[in-house]
């Protein structure tokens, strides 16, 4: 592990889609099975609403290069969707911890996530698979579609066995299927014909 992108590409698999899907989805199955169905709605149109923007975004912006200056500006895929993906989640989580009564269980895995979503931000500039804008953009996006779930965490609390179920149940879900790459699992189908 001498080459320091091998670093940052396992950082960034934590923000793919083929790993916070089904993040996603333990999340909705725990939060369901502990009667908050609401919540688990939520957090779908929450994620599904982030993931939409930020495809719509791709596509209508498409790559651009802006001069200021003299000085060029090259956009290639704005926002980040890693970016834009991790914060809705890994921030949406953070506050869902805050439902447990337990402060010091909320400020540590609120901390955790913050720090994941920062070096996951962090990864896809050091990989130069997005600029700074790109993945500023990214976060911002992700953080207003994050409120949502923590907006509704706002209105009910969780026992701490059910606070931690939901964390260690998403994280291990995550840490499951870390290297699945979404867009590599598509590759594979793409001449299989329907």
């Amino acid at each position: 592990m001498n080459d320091p992108s091998t670093l940052w590409n396992f950082i960034a698999d934590y923000g793919d889609l083929g790993a916070l899907l089904p993040g996603l989805c333990a999340i909705c199955v725990i939060l369901c099975s502990c009667g908050k169905l609401r919540e688990a709605c939520v957090w779908c149109g929450a994620f599904a609403g982030c993931l939409t923007l930020t495809l719509l975004l791709k596509i209508a912006m498409g790559p651009i290069s802006i001069r200021l200056s003299g000085n060029g500006v090259t956009i290639t895929s704005f926002p980040s969707g890693h970016a834009a993906m991790s914060a809705m989640f890994y921030l949406g989580l953070a506050a869902l911890m805050r439902t447990s009564p337990s402060r010091i269980l909320w400020a540590m895995t609120a901390l955790f996530f913050v720090i994941l979503t920062g070096l996951i931000a962090t990864a896809m500039i050091a990989l130069d698979w997005h600029s700074g804008a790109e993945v500023a953009a990214g976060l911002l996006l992700g953080a207003v579609f994050a409120a949502f779930p923590a907006r509704a965490s706002r209105f009910y609390t969780m026992p701490p066995q059910e606070v931690f179920a939901l964390g260690l149940a998403a994280v291990a879900t995550i840490a499951t299927f870390h290297g699945v790459r979404l867009d590599t699992s598509i590759d594979m189908f793409r001449g299989i014909p329907l």
